[in-house]
């Protein structure tokens, strides 16, 4: 977690530039930190959306996987992964390659991979 600076209340970490005409300052204090084990498989992208971490991993078996994690008082993150899948009429995934970003939009996942124009959003309750 951090703190931001604004006005003229310059914080002890970033390049304080203060402008009237802004809030933040460019300056930031640490607050808290949080950690967790280091994951099986690295991700690619990360969004904060409604209080959780979302971020796809390097799974590229076929379908889209994703880690949403909870930052917890204690500084240590707990996860949970979400997998959307879509199969094609033949039963094979639909989705396949290296997951490359995410957003959140309108309450709706939006993601892609590294074959051009795979695009895909779908809700995932969150």
């Amino acid at each position: 977690k951090i703190l931001l600076g604004v006005g003229t209340n310059q914080l002890e970490y970033g390049t304080y530039n203060y402008d009237e005409n802004k809030r933040y300052n460019g300056t930031f204090k640490l607050i808290q930190t949080f950690s967790q084990g280091k994951p099986a498989l690295g991700n690619k992208d990360v969004v904060y959306y409604n209080g959780y971490l979302y971020y796809p991993i390097k799974y590229t078996a076929g379908g889209y996987r994703l880690m949403k994690t909870t930052l917890n008082i204690d500084g240590s993150m707990s996860s949970e992964m979400l997998v959307y899948d879509p199969v094609k009429n033949d039963g094979s995934h639909a989705i396949g390659g290296s997951p490359e970003g995410i957003t959140v939009y309108n309450g709706k996942i939006i993601c892609a991979h590294a074959d051009p124009g795979s695009f895909y959003r779908f809700d995932a309750n969150i």
